[in-house]
């Protein structure tokens, strides 16, 4: 599991990540369970509701 330092630092170079560095990204925040709520309030701070069904969709955890 990554930590959140790891996942800060991922997220803070978030525009130069690959395809599967990003997919990476996603599972670790969503493994973590503060991330994981860091992530989907930026969903829908962003008003991004595309964003947070596909954040939703992707954590087996909450359907």
């Amino acid at each position: 599991m990554m930590t959140v330092e790891q996942i800060q630092e991922m997220v803070d170079r978030k525009d130069t990540l690959s395809p599967e560095e990003k997919h990476v990204l996603v599972k670790a925040m969503l493994a973590n369970p503060k991330a994981k709520e860091i992530l989907l309030s930026g969903a829908l701070a962003q008003d991004n509701l595309e964003l947070f069904i596909e954040i939703m969709l992707a954590d087996e955890n909450t359907i």
